[in-house]
């Protein structure tokens, strides 16, 4: 369970607590920190570096897509933003019958 309490986030905070409750021997949770430690870094370091690679590579096919679609999310807000910025003002007006003094 230590070893494997490395990948897992609450568990990677207590695995030296419940090690020390159910009385695991020193040299055994020694042994299984440091193998679970190595095993932990060598998984996120690999596949950290295996996924940034294959985001370089569709770097340069997604990169003008993605361009495309941030322009049409930007404008498309600025749309929407400017059809109905007036609507709350008028349902307040409607709301309140009378001049605002």
């Amino acid at each position: 369970m230590v070893f494997l309490g490395r990948f897992v986030a609450l568990l990677r905070i207590l695995a030296a607590f419940l090690a020390g409750v159910n009385r695991m021997e020193w040299r055994w949770f020694l042994v299984a920190n440091a193998l679970g430690s190595v095993a932990w870094a060598a998984v996120f370091a690999c596949g950290g570096y295996t996924l940034g690679t294959i985001a370089f590579r569709l770097q340069g096919v997604l990169g003008p897509i993605l361009l495309v679609a941030a322009a049409i999310v930007f404008f498309g807000c600025g749309f929407l933003i400017q059809r109905y910025e007036d609507r709350p003002q008028q349902e307040a007006e409607r709301a309140i019958a009378g001049p605002l003094a």
